[in-house]
């Protein structure tokens, strides 16, 4: 199924957004893993439905687009990714050398993020 990338302006949403009719088509559902690919590029990516969305269009953050090396109003194709295993663990590497400019406490600044973005990982590093 092709679709045209488009900005979502959450950005601390790190799902791509579908129009909630066209996961229906897709047999998808909130969190169901799939692979988004085009002649450039293949990663994978949590999805979300939200009716606001167009039928032929994918919302995702700026931070999605240029870790994927995607541009607003490229076509993609995705398609539902089966075989995704769950981490066991997620190891952080310090920050507070590697980083300009940011500079405190390792675990206020990783719960302050974590809190933004995956609440679930709060207390469980």
């Amino acid at each position: 199924m092709d679709l045209i990338v488009d900005h979502n302006s959450d950005f601390n949403d790190f799902h791509a957004i579908l129009n909630s009719e066209k996961m229906t088509e897709c047999f998808l559902s909130n969190g169901d893993i799939v692979e988004i690919y085009n002649q450039n590029s293949r990663f994978l990516v949590a999805v979300k439905g939200n009716d606001s969305c167009g039928s032929d269009k994918i919302l995702l953050s700026r931070s999605l687009c240029i870790n994927s090396n995607l541009f607003i109003g490229s076509r993609v194709s995705i398609r539902p990714f089966q075989n995704c295993p769950s981490a066991d663990t997620v190891v952080f590497a310090p920050i507070e050398d590697s980083v300009a400019n940011i500079t405190g406490p390792y675990d206020k600044i990783l719960n302050q993020v974590l809190s933004s973005i995956i609440p679930h990982f709060i207390n469980n590093f």
